[in-house]
């Protein structure tokens, strides 16, 4: 039986809940967290080894972005939720993710064919490393003992880049940006408490991040500036500024309270991720004309999403159960949709399991 990429992808993205549900534990739950998380990041690099070897194809190219940002969901989410990195940080990050995706969606509907780029690549292994190095932080505190894991996660990072170098006769970026994190933390841990430098390596990830985002819109801008100016109104503007800004906003602000069950929050923004993969898809597929607003839905996650902030900021009798259960009922329509969604375009979904990239 042959392993297939997409195959590879699915695991990972089924795996994701147990490393998420272990990370709200303690250290001995972390650690377990940390190795699964590890395991799912080298999932990532079989998938990609395997779509080289035996070919990429459109569901591959639509699935393995989402179980990616799934993956920094289900990372973050909790570390923000428990204070080990701020809020305002991870809130940025996802600003970004749910920006770039949208704009993925309107690039295809534009007709415009973007492939993924080297910085976004940096980005997605900053992002894995980073979070993995801010776990293992947590886990040892200012403990001296720290130093064993990561001293030995540089001496393999060294043992990997020579290996590549002989084989290949050359270091690849994603090597030399494993290698350069580890250096750099290492410096920070040592000159900063433990907390700061998890504050210092979440600075660099959601810079890396931000400017990657910036970077994938310049180098579309031309090419979609004319199909902006004479498509997007003020619905698909609406749409735009409310799936990107406003409903990351919203639903990470209310990580601010232990009142808020965490686990709706992380269902609600993984289920987005899949609806903007699906879009991603679609619109690509079918071409030029065929982005949409989707308006009401929009209008029915940000008004939840506000009404949430609201009742945070206001004591209201039975506020808590109030609370969950409207992000329980976001999260059942948001699944629904996402359900409905690719039921509807089931067709195109299977036949891209066999289409090439």
């Amino acid at each position: 039986m042959t392993i297939t990429a997409n195959q590879m992808t699915f695991l990972r993205l089924i795996f994701l809940p147990i490393p998420c549900a272990l990370l709200f534990g303690g250290p001995t739950h972390k650690g377990l967290a940390l190795l699964l998380f590890i395991a799912a990041g080298l999932t990532d690099y079989l998938d990609g080894h395997l779509a080289r070897k035996h070919g990429a194809t459109r569901l591959g190219a639509l699935i393995d972005p989402m179980a990616d940002k799934i993956y920094i969901t289900a990372m973050f989410v909790p570390l923000a939720w428990q204070g080990i990195v701020p809020i305002w940080m991870v809130l940025l990050l996802f600003i970004r993710e749910y920006t770039v995706t949208e704009l993925r969606s309107i690039h295809g509907s534009g007709g415009v064919d973007f492939r993924t780029s080297e910085l976004a690549k940096y980005k997605t292994t900053i992002q894995m490393i980073g979070g993995g190095v801010i776990i293992l932080n947590e886990i040892f505190r200012q403990h001296w003992t720290v130093w064993i894991p990561l001293g030995a996660f540089f001496a393999f990072s060294l043992l990997l880049a020579t290996h590549t170098y002989r084989m290949r006769g050359r270091l690849g970026s994603r090597i030399l940006t494993l290698m350069s994190l580890i250096a750099w933390v290492l410096v920070m841990r040592a000159l900063l408490p433990y907390d700061r430098t998890n504050q210092a390596i979440m600075a660099l990830i959601v810079a890396v991040t931000l400017l990657s985002g910036l970077h994938y819109a310049l180098l579309t801008w031309r090419s979609l500036k004319g199909y902006v100016k004479e498509r997007f109104g003020a619905r698909e503007w609406a749409s735009f500024v409310g799936i990107g800004l406003l409903f990351p906003a919203f639903y990470l602000s209310t990580l601010h309270s232990r009142e808020v069950a965490v686990w709706t929050v992380i269902a609600i923004l993984s289920v987005e991720f899949a609806i903007g993969g699906l879009k991603n898809f679609l619109t690509t597929l079918k071409g030029s004309g065929a982005y949409s607003p989707q308006t009401t839905k929009i209008l029915f996650l940000n008004g939840a999403g506000l009404l949430s902030v609201l009742l945070l900021l206001f004591s209201v009798p039975h506020r808590s159960e109030i609370l969950n259960t409207l992000l329980f009922l976001v999260f059942a329509a948001s699944l629904l949709y996402c359900l409905r969604f690719a039921y509807r375009n089931r067709h195109a979904l299977i036949r891209a399991r066999h289409t090439p990239a």
